[in-house]
């Protein structure tokens, strides 16, 4: 192995790295602002409401009390928020596993990358829709507050996934051109 090539092996290592990290990042994030109860926070002078897609938190004073939203009366709306950011994070799972696959295993096999690229855009647009969703529709649903935390890491999570799958599709075309 002369010098360029493990040049060229190294680079193509440490770019994987960087994008794996990237996808890791946006993924820890939208597991966060999934689970956060602080999607649409009320505050008065003497209490808040936490407004998560799972579950609302009140504080009065210095105690704080949480409850799980029941099933059956959850609006639609809500429901569809949630099941967009579930599917926001088991499909960036499954970029960041297929791209570990890539990176380390299977480096001959252009489409398991091709594969991660995509499932990465797949992970940021279902977090883009939940989050449309639910600026659509948290106002009518509840008359004061306004949006908080997990609202703006899903949007963070969707930026980090969007920047990755972009490197993703110009490292391929770099890649296609130099060959």
């Amino acid at each position: 192995m002369n010098f360029t090539c493990f040049s060229v092996k190294l680079k193509m290592i440490s770019q994987s790295l960087i994008e794996i990290g990237i996808l890791g990042f946006a993924l820890l994030l939208d597991i966060i602002g999934t689970s956060i109860p602080q999607w649409w926070v009320i505050s008065s002078e003497h209490a808040s409401t936490n407004i998560g897609l799972f579950q609302k938190c009140r504080s009065n004073g210095g105690e704080t009390s949480c409850a799980s939203f029941p099933e059956r009366n959850l609006q639609d709306w809500m429901k569809a928020v949630q099941a967009m950011m579930i599917l926001s994070i088991l499909v960036l799972g499954g970029a960041i596993g297929s791209a570990i696959l890539f990176s380390f295993k299977m480096r001959d096999l252009k489409q398991l990358e091709l594969l991660s690229g995509v499932l990465g855009a797949a992970g940021a647009g279902f977090a883009v829709l939940g989050v449309i969703i639910y600026a659509a529709k948290a106002s009518d649903s509840f008359p004061t507050g306004g949006l908080h935390a997990g609202f703006g890491l899903a949007i963070v999570s969707a930026i980090f996934a969007i920047v990755r799958t972009v490197m993703i599709f110009k490292s391929r075309n770099a890649n296609d051109h130099n060959v």
